[in-house]
């Protein structure tokens, strides 16, 4: 973490420098089998896995990654979700929020897995609208038909339900 990002902490100084403590000079080792261990080797970022503070800590060092007017970001724990609506005709901002995000990831020393990065593409068009494919540190992302989002499953094709207007109960906010 940066010292600017320590600094948004709004927290007293003596907490600031156990938080820095706790990140330096870490080293670890892997255990192989019973009895048989690596050599210990440096640890010389990220946040500790498996430690109380690591889940806050990470969305501590995640804070500042914006994606300015260009789309929405949703973050929680070790997960960044981007989006953006594409009205018809419009030019699309995915390659610029990829690159904004990997430009970020890399100035955080934050590794980002471009293997696990996925698109998915939402529409209520009869016929898709042809976009580029999104390509994060060189490598063209999937486009997947779903995904699980925190629980949800959404998928790339939405079918509007006309007749729930004639059960203004079941759906009233649908159509103010």
């Amino acid at each position: 973490m940066s010292e600017t990002q320590y600094a948004k902490l709004d927290l007293p100084i003596e907490i600031i420098n156990w938080i820095i403590d706790f990140l330096s000079d870490r080293s670890q080792r892997i255990k192989l089998s019973e009895g048989c261990y690596s050599e210990w080797g440096s640890v010389p970022s990220g946040v500790p896995q498996g430690t109380k503070l690591g889940p806050w800590l990470f969305l501590v060092l995640i804070n500042d990654l914006e994606i300015n007017n260009v789309g929405n970001i949703w973050k929680y724990v070790d997960d960044t979700t981007t989006s953006e609506i594409v009205v018809k005709g419009a030019n699309n901002n995915s390659q610029l929020i990829a690159n904004t995000v990997t430009q970020w990831s890399s100035e955080n020393r934050v590794k980002l897995n471009s293997n696990k990065c996925k698109e998915l593409r939402i529409s209520v068009a009869t016929n898709k609208p042809q976009l580029a494919p999104i390509a994060v540190s060189n490598h063209e992302l999937e486009c997947v038909e779903s995904t699980k989002l925190l629980l949800i499953i959404l998928r790339g094709m939405i079918t509007l339900i006309r007749p729930l207007r004639k059960h203004p109960s079941v759906c009233s906010s649908c159509y103010n």
